[in-house]
């Protein structure tokens, strides 16, 4: 069952109440959950060779488990390919909605959950397309930044980055 299909088979109504229960944290942003899935019933599906993963994974440092939505692909074209999975937050939602949903998702959570999950990761970056586009420009300038970089400066930002991240994110647990 492609995305699309899967899309078929629920209203927002339905959809929103799951979202709710799923991730209530996120209450406030359902207009743009509504706003996004609304567009994702309308979109053409376009046929994408991946086949999208929802798993249930377990942080070793909080032992809480969530929804890990990536893909892999559905046949790959070598050995690399075969055990690879990729993440999907920079792939513009008609090809979402043209690639099969694994059955594997289905066995975990159901449709209705497998289609909140997918919903909140397509959604990462923002409620509209546009977004999606806008976010891999992004990345694509910081990436066109960082390689005209002399080396030594590279090496260094990368540095800052990773002292950055150990002393900025609050939800790791202190070493100790």
């Amino acid at each position: 069952m492609t995305l699309k299909d899967l899309t078929t088979h629920f209203e927002w109504p339905e959809l929103e109440k799951r979202l709710l229960k799923l991730y209530s944290d996120q209450k406030d942003s359902m207009e743009g959950f509504k706003e996004a899935y609304t567009k994702l019933k309308s979109l053409q599906p376009i046929k994408y060779g991946m086949t999208i993963l929802v798993t249930p994974t377990k942080e070793d440092w909080d032992e809480m488990e969530y929804a890990h939505v990536n893909a892999r692909y559905t046949i790959p074209k070598n050995e690399e390919q075969k055990g690879m999975t990729y993440s999907l937050m920079v792939t513009p939602w008609p090809k979402w909605l043209g690639m099969e949903v694994s059955e594997e998702a289905f066995a975990n959570y159901g449709k209705l959950d497998t289609l909140a999950h997918i919903l909140w990761e397509m959604t990462f970056v923002g409620y509209k397309e546009e977004s999606v586009t806008e976010f891999e420009k992004e990345l694509v300038l910081q990436k066109l930044e960082c390689e005209e970089m002399p080396k030594e400066e590279r090496n260094t930002l990368e540095v800052n980055v990773e002292e950055w991240l150990k002393n900025n994110n609050d939800d790791e647990p202190e070493a100790e």
